[in-house]
């Protein structure tokens, strides 16, 4: 790199939140809307979470939760909780496939926490999904070097 460019960060991609999942009991099935949102891939967070500001915009029901998050910057109580679905851009040159889809509970950070990135995907996805994961990273990476 010549210094001019800001490095990208191999562990953030985007993901494709699903804003109306689509329903084996709807008939027929209404095709579901999506939305982008900036994801960090995160080895070291014991759970997924989602910015206020990103959850506010979906407009997504949430469930009530009560929790404590422990960080480098102290304590973070959790009052709310929400399943997505969602899909990452293909990375293959198979475009015809559908994305693979993926549903996982995220817990809401309140209003007042200062989130970089509107989710991250904690070790236990990044564990249960190996292989998409390691593609990401490859990916971005790549991408960082064209």
């Amino acid at each position: 790199m010549d210094g001019s460019r800001k490095p990208l960060n191999i562990f953030a991609s985007l993901m494709f939140i699903h804003l109306r999942p689509d329903s084996p009991y709807k008939t027929p099935p209404v095709p579901s809307s999506t939305t982008p949102r900036r994801v960090l891939l995160d080895t070291g967070a014991d759970f997924n979470l989602i910015s206020h500001g990103a959850h506010s915009e979906l407009d997504l029901s949430k469930q009530p939760y009560h929790g404590r998050v422990r960080s480098i910057g102290g304590f973070t109580d959790l009052k709310s909780a929400v399943i997505l679905q969602w899909h990452f851009r293909s990375y293959t040159s198979e475009s015809s496939q559908p994305p693979n889809l993926y549903h996982a509970s995220f817990y809401v950070l309140p209003p007042e926490s200062d989130a970089k990135f509107d989710c991250i995907l904690g070790r236990p996805w990044i564990e249960d999904h190996w292989a998409e994961f390691v593609a990401l990273v490859e990916l971005n990476r790549k991408r960082d070097f064209a």
